[in-house]
């Protein structure tokens, strides 16, 4: 099954004007993806009736076989791992992603950005980890690949007991994390050293792993999703690791 499970509509200031759910279905339907799932964000100044007229938008949509989950990216406010919005919100929705990566905003608490690059991953290091035991979360968007956007790191920072530690983790608590295809293409060549860094150390610890684009443009809906998912299965992923909301509601349909 090939699933986008990361993407933004214009509820998100981030994403394009155009990104309606009407639109963005049809680019999924055009990249052949089998399902998708839309994930605004959820800031504390965010109306979260959002998430209900995305819902509503999608039920006014003619039937297709392109699954499509309502989620959310919630912000990781502190160190220890909590969310923004609340537990009611929480289960109007699909499933419940956050990432860690959002420490330029006022609301979360982030690393002290005088100390070494060292330093600074550590601290989402635990950041990560802790959020990966929150109870409420089933996934995790973009771990370590979005600070190391931010901050502009480089793979070979991060210390293979962490990505262990992480992956372990995630397997006991069932919290998938995701491989972003923007991260693992570059210019549509494989990139090497997040695959050797993080992404084959993931694949041995059994955690489930989600697949995702973060597409703020329809462009970049469903892109490489296809050359992702057969490049995990061909690194010793299973079909089971690779995680969907399904696993948690047997899917929603138009």
């Amino acid at each position: 099954m090939l699933v986008d499970l990361h993407m933004h509509s214009n509820h998100s200031r981030c994403a394009h004007e155009d990104n309606t759910v009407q639109t963005m279905v049809e680019a999924a339907v055009s990249a052949g993806v089998d399902g998708i799932g839309i994930t605004d964000h959820l800031h504390p100044h965010i109306d979260p009736a959002i998430f209900a007229d995305n819902r509503s938008q999608l039920s006014k949509l003619t039937e297709t076989d392109l699954k499509v989950w309502i989620g959310v990216e919630l912000d990781v406010t502190t160190l220890s791992g909590e969310l923004t919005g609340n537990p009611e919100i929480y289960k109007s929705l699909d499933y419940v992603m956050a990432g860690i990566h959002h420490y330029h905003l006022d609301w979360v608490e982030g690393p002290d950005l005088s100390k070494s690059p060292t330093d600074i991953l550590y601290f989402a290091q635990q950041n990560l980890i802790n959020t990966i035991r929150n109870p409420y979360l089933n996934a995790i968007g973009h771990p370590w690949v979005g600070v190391f956007k931010v901050f502009k790191f480089s793979c070979d920072l991060l210390k293979p007991e962490w990505i262990e530690e992480a992956g372990v983790e995630a397997r006991i608590h069932q919290t998938a994390l995701e491989i972003p295809a923007w991260a693992m293409f570059k210019d549509d060549a494989i990139n090497e050293d997040y695959l050797q860094h993080v992404v084959r150390p993931l694949i041995k610890t059994g955690c489930p792993l989600m697949t995702g684009t973060d597409s703020h443009h329809l462009v970049n809906i469903g892109k490489r999703i296809d050359r992702l998912t057969d490049l995990l299965l061909l690194e010793g992923a299973t079909e089971d690791q690779i995680w969907s909301p399904a696993k948690l509601l047997g899917g929603r349909k138009l």
